[in-house]
Parts: structure tokens; C-alpha cells; sequence
């Protein structure tokens, strides 16, 4: 799909943001590198928060949607700091979905 499937970096969040947010907004800043258009809550939902810590990390993992339905083999983690400020995006965003023949029903 020629999208990343780990970013490690040291994104800093916009201050005031909760880490729901701050998950949303770096998904927004990266969504020419993950080839995605539009609202970002729309593309992903978050499925759960597991904190690490020993590490003093939150991964916060989440899932692709398209209209509403999960992305089989879709699920992403991204490892937030103390502070809320990205550390590292791990797994795969499958672009362009909205060109491909995928049934939207069951």
C-alpha cells in the first residue's frame, strides 16, 4: 500500500489536548504520508488504551474504518509520552479505500 508502517519520532501534541485528540491531530499531520483525505475520526476509532508503566508510555491502539465497517488487518498503536507527545506510530493504513470494490454491508 506504500504507507508507513512504523514511524518512530518525537512529535510534540498541540497543548491542552487529551490523548484522544492528540492521537487525531498527528493522525490529521501525517495524512498525506498515509495517502487519507477528510476527517480522521471517520478513517479510525480507538479501540483501547493500555498503559505501559515501566515505560511511562500509553499505546493507544485503534482500528481503519471504512463507512463505518473495521479494516480487517487495519489496527494501529500509537505510543504516547507523560506529556501526551507522540513517540512512535506502528502498523498499517490501507489507502484509497474508497477506490477499491469492498462490499460496505454484510
Amino acid at each position: 500500500f506504500q504507507t508507513p508502517s512504523y514511524i518512530g519520532e518525537e512529535w510534540k501534541a498541540p497543548e491542552g489536548l487529551d490523548k484522544k485528540e492528540t492521537v487525531f491531530e498527528y493522525l490529521k499531520s501525517k495524512k498525506d504520508m498515509f495517502k487519507l483525505a477528510g476527517n480522521m475520526e471517520k478513517h479510525f476509532e480507538i479501540v483501547k488504551e493500555e498503559k505501559d508503566t515501566e515505560a511511562e508510555r500509553t499505546h493507544v491502539k485503534l482500528i481503519e474504518k471504512y463507512n463505518g465497517i473495521p479494516v480487517y488487518g487495519s489496527d494501529q498503536t500509537v505510543a504516547l509520552d507523560k506529556n501526551n507527545n507522540v513517540k512512535a506510530f506502528f502498523g498499517k493504513v490501507i489507502p484509497n479505500l474508497e477506490n477499491k470494490n469492498i462490499p460496505s454491508t454484510a
